[in-house]
């Protein structure tokens, strides 16, 4: 039994954007660009920041920062929470997998003004705070 052929609205290719390009004697089917994470869509960061993708060197450094504070869990060991730099990875690898950044680089504004975590005591606790370039990322 013949099926019907999907008419061009149909075609779950061109559905998704992608494009078929006659390049010489073959065809190149071509992904549309993928938007990188950007540390604005994450986090509640403003200016410069905000707009830069989030890099692997970023992420690893905030996991060191967090694993450098004594006391500090991860959420994972914690039970649940949140952490800027499994966030941070997660954004970090997909932005390597579309191409947006390189294995091992790193965004503009984490480089120049660093990334850090801080403790603070307070009565009955402490309150961590975590960094990026300045903006708080996480708390």
């Amino acid at each position: 039994m013949a099926q019907a052929q999907p008419r061009r609205e149909d075609d779950p290719l061109q559905a998704q954007g992608y494009t078929a390009q006659l390049l010489g004697q073959g065809q190149d089917l071509q992904q549309p660009e993928q938007e990188a994470i950007r540390y604005g869509y994450v986090f509640a960061v403003t200016g410069d920041l905000a707009g830069q993708p989030i890099a692997p060197r970023d992420a690893a450094a905030m996991r060191s920062a967090e694993d450098s504070v004594p006391g500090v869990q991860v959420p994972e060991g914690a039970g649940g929470g949140f952490s800027a730099a499994t966030a941070m990875e997660t954004a970090a690898a997909y932005n390597q997998a579309v191409g947006a950044v390189r294995p091992g680089q790193a965004s503009d504004a984490a480089a120049a003004q660093g990334i850090t975590v801080t403790q603070t005591a307070v009565p009955g606790g402490r309150v961590v705070t975590e960094f990026v370039a300045g903006q708080v990322v996480g708390q």
